[in-house]
């Protein structure tokens, strides 16, 4: 018995390579499949209960008392697949005695199943375990299962992966993740997570040249000793370390990634920074308008060099 099946879009010579390599397991020779095609002598169409077996016969294209061919086999996966009701189609060929009014078809007989699975719905998703600090829905939402979509089995490597990614950047870097399903049409996933030993930050410091604004800067990061390593929290001190300098006038600062280096479940933190010079801007002769709506109207964006040029182009703004 060989079986033909299609479970996602596949290229048209991939599957009729699929279809010759049944027609010769059913009994046709490698080297002249189409002289020593096996006849059909019958043709099961197998449906999940409620299909419209009527409907779908019609999409059959594999007719008993016909010889089994590479089209027949390809035209009708094709067409109970891509109607988009069934997850797989398998077909089979299993070999049977002639019927008995095969008189003069000589040659091999194979019985034809033709298997239309069913779609898969997913019914509920249930957490197991977590990592404290960790938003439960955060974890459900990366896992991207929703319940009332289809179902592959291929999606639960997948929701570990995401999953697992989401507790790394949150500080749980030993974090273990396991998805599983039950259920055929309607699947019951389970994600359970073991959080594992959390990576805390052991120290923050502003390297290079942060200046006198660096102790007030630091006091007000959410990254500090004790904390988890939160990778987002962290990217978002980044941002807040250069808005606080080119706030206090250091509009040439340059703040760099920063170096996390972590021995064990302890990380250092290093955010590089060169304040640079604290400039300011002077009107004369602004009797009318106030020096703090002009500053607005030079149109400086934070992050972008104050350099002539972009001086010379705020003051025509």
């Amino acid at each position: 018995m060989e079986r033909l099946t299609r479970s996602r879009p596949a290229a048209p010579a991939r599957l009729a390579l699929a279809a010759a390599a049944l027609l010769a397991a059913a009994g046709a020779r490698p080297d002249d499949v189409d002289a020593a095609r096996p006849w059909v002598a019958a043709v099961e169409l197998r449906l999940p209960p409620g299909e419209d077996l009527a409907a779908a016969t019609g999409l059959v294209a594999v007719a008993a008392g016909e010889r089994l061919s590479v089209h027949a086999l390809e035209r009708t996966v094709q067409r109970l697949y891509q109607g988009g009701r069934f997850r797989n189609v398998v077909v089979r060929a299993v070999p049977a005695p002639p019927p008995r009014d095969a008189a003069g078809a000589g040659g091999p007989w194979v019985r034809v199943v033709v298997e239309a699975l069913p779609l898969r719905t997913i019914s509920e998703v249930r957490l197991q375990g977590g990592a404290p600090g960790v938003d439960p829905q955060a974890l459900q939402a990366a896992a991207g299962l929703a319940p009332g979509s289809s179902f592959e089995e291929s999606g639960l490597d997948a929701a570990e992966a995401r999953v697992r990614t989401l507790l790394a950047r949150r500080g749980y870097r030993a974090a273990k993740v396991t998805a599983s399903a039950s259920g055929d049409r309607q699947v019951l996933v389970d994600v359970d997570v073991a959080a594992g030993a959390p990576v805390r930050v052991s120290a923050v410091r502003l390297t290079g040249d942060p200046g006198a604004l660096a102790p007030t800067i630091l006091s007000g990061l959410a990254t500090r000793p004790g904390q988890l390593l939160d990778e987002d929290a962290l990217a978002a001190d980044v941002k807040k370390v250069r808005a606080e300098l080119y706030g206090a006038g250091h509009r040439r600062a340059r703040v760099s990634p920063p170096e996390v280096r972590v021995e064990r479940s302890a990380a250092a933190v290093e955010i590089p920074v060169e304040a640079g010079p604290r400039i300011s801007f002077m009107f004369r002769g602004n009797s009318e308008v106030p020096s703090a709506v002009l500053e607005r109207e030079l149109g400086l964006e934070e992050g972008l060099p104050v350099d002539p040029p972009a001086i010379g182009a705020a003051a025509d703004r």
